[in-house]
């Protein structure tokens, strides 16, 4: 795991001491994510621009092993997924309620049930989770909740608790796709991950351009070692940013907290250019956005 749940205070170094919190992390979910000037992200997007920031980086992956013509390929090579950490969530709460004859039969106004977990129906099964007071509170104004979106839970409509079916097949699919989760994202996923997905692109058209440039009259075997040079140790010092994505990059590590700083650095040095990687040297104690 790589993501930790967030503090429900945003850290200062005008702070004398730190402000009293529960024993146990609270985190919050919610079902009007669409709903206009909602501070949660819509999970659909995020999933969506996931997936379609993994594809890009797949179909880059795939085009520098065709250039090197190695099937293993190093690991700064591999490891350049977006990392998510993914929980089998369990509801405390009444046992009767977690069979799905009971909780059909309940329908009504009430956004959850008596154990804890929303009501889903087919195609509203992922919810956005967030930790009030984690986001810096400048950026919410006064009286806001300084709410850090953090993940998306996945409720399924007819959803098991683990605990109740440990006999079953372990290769049963149908059983482990009903498992409730709780997904880990880097924080404010929705603002970071449209970011990366402009690197993925201009990179996978700089490897696309690579590849069908021609290397000139030498063939053979020299020719094959001039491509595999190009495509494998250029692309990325190719790749230059505008002030708008550096101006955009900055803006969204002025939001986290400090302590999301290592891990920011670790996952996401392997996906961006040379030339704005000490944009991740950024100390986000500073109490005003950098220009």
């Amino acid at each position: 795991p790589i993501w930790c749940i967030p503090e429900s205070h945003f850290p200062s170094k005008k702070m004398d001491t730190l402000p009293p919190r529960p024993s146990q992390p609270v985190l919050h979910y919610s079902t009007i994510f669409n709903a206009v000037g909602s501070p949660v992200f819509d999970p659909y997007f995020v999933m969506k621009a996931l997936h379609h920031l993994d594809h890009l980086q797949k179909m880059i992956r795939q085009l520098l092993v065709d250039a090197t013509g190695d099937n293993h390929p190093p690991s700064s090579m591999v490891n350049r997924m977006l990392q998510r950490d993914v929980y089998i969530c369990e509801w405390l709460g009444g046992h009767e309620m977690s069979s799905t004859s009971s909780r059909s039969s309940t329908a009504n106004n009430d956004p959850s049930n008596a154990t804890g977990a929303p009501r889903t129906m087919a195609g509203r099964e992922h919810f956005p989770i967030c930790v009030r007071g984690a986001g810096r509170p400048a950026l919410s104004g006064e009286g806001g909740d300084n709410i850090l979106n953090i993940g998306i839970l996945h409720v399924p409509h007819n959803w098991i608790n683990l605990k109740d079916n440990m006999n079953a097949p372990k290769t049963d699919s149908s059983m482990t796709d009903r498992i409730p989760t709780l997904t880990l994202l880097p924080p404010d996923a929705h603002i970071l991950i449209p970011l990366l997905i402009k690197v993925a692109e201009m990179e996978l058209r700089i490897l696309k351009k690579l590849e069908s440039k021609e290397v000139g009259p030498k063939a053979g075997a020299t020719a094959g070692l001039i491509k595999k040079k190009v495509s494998s140790s250029t692309a990325a010092r190719a790749i230059h940013l505008d002030d708008n994505w550096k101006a955009e990059f900055r803006a969204y590590l002025f939001r986290l907290p400090p302590y999301y700083l290592p891990a920011i650095r670790r996952v996401l040095r392997p996906m961006l250019p040379p030339s704005v990687l000490s944009l991740l040297n950024y100390d986000s104690q500073q109490e005003s956005l950098p220009s």
